[in-house]
């Protein structure tokens, strides 16, 4: 198990790489799903809140619960492509800032725990 590699994306220490997409990487499908579906929920119990703090019936004044249903719900899938998109322009920043000055990132010598380790001996 000491020489094994669980990926070589994974376990590869040299800065140029690290900031590159991971060929592994299997994304899920609730990925671009879940913060249009917590725009809606947000939408919908924020209404249902907001009625039951002002003593009303949950479902009293649908129509606000409709709207803001179907204003959260694209903004939550706009938000999310904005974040992809910053979090992608942050990355290939930092990408090209390693790739300009290699001698600011170098490559870390690897240090086995054992060599780090002081003798120890129990006190009886």
């Amino acid at each position: 198990m000491s020489d094994m590699q669980i990926g070589a994306h994974s376990t590869n220490k040299d800065p140029n790489v690290l900031l590159l997409p991971d060929p592994e990487r299997q994304v899920t499908w609730l990925h671009d799903k879940y913060l249009p579906i917590f725009g809606a929920i947000i939408g919908y119990g924020g209404s249902c809140f907001r009625n039951y703090f002002h003593d009303m019936p949950l479902h009293a004044g649908i129509w606000r619960h409709i709207l803001l249903t179907a204003v959260l719900v694209p903004a939550g899938y706009y938000w999310n492509i904005y974040r992809e998109r910053k979090m992608g322009e942050y990355d290939a920043l930092l990408h090209w800032y390693i790739t300009q000055h290699p001698e600011e990132f170098p490559v870390p010598e690897r240090h086995k725990l054992r060599d780090m380790m002081k003798p120890w001996l129990p006190m009886r």
